[in-house]
């Protein structure tokens, strides 16, 4: 059996080769320059300011380790990827911290306050397509091509084929989960009850 290697951050500049590699190829069948991919936006609860818990665009995670990073945006396939980081000044929010991690060095970060600022940093917008569920907000900014079936179905078929970097993360989410594990079954056994395993 092969050692699936853990070094993530050693193995992300080659995922990003291949991930750009996977994404040209989809733009030069659609005819397009770049996609837009959103990380996802917050939905609010009924009649409140709560929000559901956010699940970020898989398109935009496969890409970059940020699972919570709403309103965030990348525009990839037309050179350096450009990230456009959501850092609004809030009254009643902190506002996220700069990115950082072994993730930042792919990346031209761009920090915008709201999601309108991208418009005037894209170019001319029908020569992309967008790959998110916010269609309302691409047909605003005059994207046509919008969650293009052909496209995402090159894009769906590579996604199962997994760089040495998605496999690495998968290996070290199963040694965390085999870690949990063990852990309760040894909680168990001195006769802890369900919730103090689950508290510990």
């Amino acid at each position: 059996m092969l050692k699936t290697r853990t070094d993530v951050d050693a193995l992300y500049p080659a995922h990003i080769s291949e991930v750009s590699a996977r994404y040209r190829r989809a733009l030069e069948a659609l005819g397009k320059r770049a996609f837009l991919i959103p990380s996802g936006s917050l939905k609010y609860t009924f009649q409140d300011d709560h929000t559901y818990p956010f699940v970020v665009n898989p398109h935009f995670k496969s890409w970059l380790p940020l699972t919570n990073a709403p309103d965030c945006f990348l525009l990839v396939g037309d050179g350096r990827p450009r990230l456009f980081y959501h850092q609004s000044e809030d009254y009643w929010h902190l506002p996220p911290a700069d990115p950082t991690g072994f993730w930042v060095d792919e990346f031209d970060i761009h920090p915008i306050q709201d999601a309108g600022d991208i418009h005037n940093l894209l170019g001319d917008t029908r020569e992309l397509a967008f790959i998110g569920e916010e269609t309302a907000f691409a047909d605003s900014l005059g994207i046509k091509s919008i969650n293009p079936d052909a496209a995402l179905a090159a894009i769906h078929f590579d996604r199962a084929y997994k760089t040495p970097y998605e496999l690495g993360c998968m290996q070290l989410a199963n040694i965390a989960a085999a870690q949990g594990h063990l852990a309760a079954e040894a909680a168990f056994r001195l006769g802890k009850s369900e919730f103090d395993i689950q508290a510990d």
